[in-house]
C-alpha cells in the first residue's frame, strides 16, 4: 500500500487537473453559446440559397457556367473541416474517419486534400496523403477571408480541370450532445450528396412556388454567375459554423466528464489515504504498546 504522503500528493495532483478541466468546461460553455447562435443563424440561409439556386437552375434550363459542368469523375478534391485543438473527445476522430472512408470507398479515384484545421492537416500528413493546401481558422470567430480563399481555391481548381468534383466533410451540429459527420458534394452542385438530396426533397415539398413561376431579371446566366459564388460561400460558412459549434459542444461534454471522473478519483484516493493513515496510526500504537509491555516484562 502506498504511504499517506504519496497518496496525498496524488490527491493534490488530481485536484489541480480538476481545476483545469472545470475552467476549460466553463470556457467551452461560453464559446458554445456564441458559436451555437452563429450555426443556428447560418443554417436557414444556407438551406434557402441552396434550394433557390437548384430551383433557378431547373427553371432556366441549360445555363452555361464553368462550375455547372458535370464530367466523369476521375479526380476528387476533398475539403475536410476539423478543429485546431484537441481535448474534445471523439469529435475530430469521427470527422477524419468519415473523410478516410470517403477516400477508401472510391479507391480507384485520385484524391486531393484541402485541410481546414490543424487536426486534419496533422492526421493526413502523418499518413502520407497528398495535401493540396491547409488553412488554420481562428478559434474565436468565423473568418470570412478564409472562407472566400477556400471557395476561390476550390472553384478555380475545378475550372482548370485539376479535379472533377469537390466534396466537403464537416460536422453537422444537431445538439450539444450530438454532432454528426456529414459529406456534401459542393461542386458541381448539380450532383448533391445523399444528405443534401434528402434535404432538397423535403424543401421542395414545402415550397409552394413552382420552378416554372420564376421571372428572371437580369438574364439567367448573369443571375447564376452572381448567385453561384454566394451559394458556395454560404455552404462553406454554414459547414464551418456547424463544425465550430460541434467542437465546443464536444469539448464541453469531454471536460465535464473529465471533471466528474477526477471527483471520483479524489473520493477513491481520499478513502485510500484514510485507510493508510489509520493503518499507520494503528501500527504506531501497537509499537508503543509492545514497547511498554517489553519494559514491564523486563
Amino acid at each position: 500500500m502506498a504511504s499517506p504522503r504519496d497518496i496525498k500528493k496524488r490527491i493534490k495532483g488530481v485536484k489541480n487537473i480538476q481545476q483545469i478541466t472545470r475552467t476549460m468546461e466553463m470556457v467551452a460553455g461560453a464559446k458554445l453559446r456564441r458559436s451555437q447562435s452563429a450555426a443556428q443563424h447560418a443554417r436557414p440561409y444556407a438551406e434557402k440559397i441552396n434550394s433557390m439556386v437548384h430551383s433557378l437552375g431547373k427553371a432556366a434550363g441549360n445555363i452555361q457556367h464553368p462550375l455547372l459542368k458535370d464530367r466523369p469523375v476521375k479526380k476528387i478534391a476533398l475539403a475536410v473541416l476539423t478543429s485546431n485543438k484537441g481535448l474534445c473527445g471523439a469529435f475530430n476522430g469521427n470527422i477524419l474517419r468519415k473523410a478516410e472512408d470517403n477516400v477508401l470507398r472510391h479507391a480507384s479515384k485520385e484524391y486531393m486534400l484541402f485541410c481546414v484545421g490543424k487536426k486534419a492537416r496533422d492526421y493526413f500528413s502523418r499518413r502520407g496523403y497528398k495535401i493540396k493546401k491547409s488553412y488554420m481558422p481562428s478559434d474565436r470567430e468565423l473568418e470570412l477571408s478564409l472562407i472566400i480563399e477556400l471557395v476561390k481555391d476550390l472553384s478555380e481548381g475545378f475550372e482548370k480541370g485539376e479535379y472533377d468534383q469537390v466534396d466537403l466533410i464537416y460536422s453537422q451540429f444537431v445538439s450539444p450532445m450530438v454532432q454528426r459527420p456529414t459529406s456534401l458534394t459542393l461542386i458541381p452542385f448539380t450532383k448533391p450528396s445523399e444528405e443534401e438530396a434528402e434535404q432538397q426533397q423535403r424543401k421542395a415539398e414545402k415550397d409552394k412556388k413552382a420552378a416554372g413561376d420564376y421571372l428572371f431579371e437580369p438574364e439567367p446566366e448573369e443571375l447564376m454567375a452572381e448567385l453561384i459564388p454566394k451559394y458556395l460561400e454560404s455552404q462553406v460558412y454554414n459547414a464551418l459554423a456547424q463544425t465550430q459549434a460541434g467542437e465546443h459542444a464536444a469539448r464541453l461534454v469531454a471536460m465535464k466528464s473529465a471533471s466528474d471522473n477526477a471527483k471520483e478519483v479524489i473520493h477513491t484516493l481520499t478513502l485510500s489515504y484514510n485507510k493508510a493513515r489509520q493503518a499507520s496510526i494503528t501500527k504506531e500504537i501497537l509499537e508503543i504498546v509492545s514497547g511498554s509491555e517489553a519494559i514491564k516484562a523486563g
